[in-house]
């Protein structure tokens, strides 16, 4: 059975690309995918910079944004929300990116009598 694997990267730019898995979520069709993108990018907007959290509300206002997601996912694609937070208040060497993605995996089942 098909799905969808959706997870909330950071990468650091501490030598090189550190990337950190926050959260992650197997969805059943696009639009719960959708929806826990959405959801995430919403929940961590307050933590960002007024520039990160201003482009994470753009993102949630765009139906062609969120109608563009749910067809790449139906035609087999993955689909991203990439976002630098340039104002982290933080000693990195650059800006921290915040990456929703989302790709077709295959569903474990989760309810098995061995």
């Amino acid at each position: 059975m098909a799905g969808y694997r959706c997870e909330h990267v950071v990468i650091l730019p501490q030598g090189g690309e550190h990337r950190i898995v926050l959260a992650a979520y197997q969805a059943v069709d696009p639009e719960a995918a959708l929806r826990w993108v959405l959801e995430r990018a919403s929940s961590v907007s307050v933590h960002l910079s007024a520039a990160a959290a201003e482009a994470i509300e753009t993102l949630l206002a765009d139906e062609n944004e969120r109608t563009a997601f749910v067809e790449a996912l139906q035609s087999g694609y993955g689909y991203g929300f990439e976002l630098s937070d340039i104002d982290t208040g933080t000693q990195l060497d650059g800006p921290t990116v915040h990456l929703f993605t989302t790709r077709r995996s295959r569903l474990r089942p989760t309810n098995r009598t061995e």
